[in-house]
This record gives C-alpha cells, sequence and structure tokens, in this order.
C-alpha cells in the first residue's frame, strides 16, 4: 500500500485497508515514550494528592476527579464514534461486573488514596502503590487457577 493513497483509491484498486487498532506511530521508541510519561503521570498523583487536599475535601478530589475521567472518556467516546455500551448488540450479562469495577476504580480508590494522604506522606503511599501491580499479578494467577513458570 502506498503511503500517500486515498482511502477511495485503495477500495478501487483492492487495497486493503489498515486495521483499525494497528499503531500509528513508525518511531520504535513511541511506546518507550508514552510508557514513561504515564509513569511520570502515575509518580505524581500522590504528591499532586498532597497538595490538592491543602484546599479541598478529600471526597471533593475524588468526585472531581472522576468528573473529569468521565468527560474525557466521552469526548473519546465521541471522537471516535464508538457506540456506548447499552448500545451494542449483545449480552449485557457483563454490565454487573463492569458497574462494580467503575464504581471501585473511579470512587473506591481515589477516595481511600485521599484520605491516607491526609495522614502518611507521599512517598510512603508510592511504597504501597508500587507494591500493587505485583499483588494485581499474584491474585489474578490464584483466582484463575494458573501456575506460572519460573
Amino acid at each position: 500500500m502506498e503511503i500517500g493513497t486515498a482511502p477511495a483509491a485503495r477500495y478501487a484498486t483492492g487495497m486493503s485497508t489498515p486495521k483499525p487498532n494497528t499503531p500509528r506511530s513508525d518511531h520504535p521508541l513511541a511506546g518507550m515514550a508514552l510508557g514513561a510519561v504515564g509513569v511520570v503521570i502515575f509518580g505524581a498523583t500522590l504528591p499532586a494528592t498532597r497538595l490538592a487536599l491543602q484546599g479541598f475535601d478529600p471526597a471533593f478530589i475524588a468526585f472531581a476527579r472522576a468528573f473529569l475521567a468521565a468527560i474525557a472518556a466521552g469526548g473519546v467516546l465521541l471522537v471516535l464514534r464508538r457506540p456506548l455500551l447499552w448500545h451494542r448488540n449483545g449480552p449485557r450479562r457483563d454490565f454487573g461486573a463492569l458497574a462494580m469495577i467503575g464504581v471501585t476504580l473511579i470512587f473506591g480508590f481515589p477516595l481511600l488514596v485521599n484520605v491516607a494522604m491526609q495522614t502518611v506522606p507521599a512517598s510512603h503511599g508510592g511504597i504501597v502503590l508500587g507494591v500493587l501491580p505485583l499483588l494485581t499479578a499474584v491474585f489474578a494467577a490464584v483466582i484463575g487457577g494458573e501456575r506460572p513458570g519460573a
């Protein structure tokens, strides 16, 4: 496929269209750079929370964070023209589990982190947050009945 080929020309010549989930960057380090930015942002979460707690209530911070995330997610859904969950044709049996995950991730975790940051330094909270991915992997293996190799 030629780089400058218009979509209509691809259909006319029988050329295949790219898959929708293919990476769009040609630079080999783009993923590493975006990952590093994500790590820095995640690492700044607790210090930023400590700063925000100087002027706001923990519940307000948690709900404001959820509101901003919902606005961003809604914008992405609109721009990408993705269907909403309840508009899909298919089983809705996972809606309850998805709702529970949303409540815990959007409200539970941020609210508990906000309350914790009132009593402990951000560096102590960072240690706990650093252990969370390891514990997630351990519990996923235990619940899933998997036995990881050495």
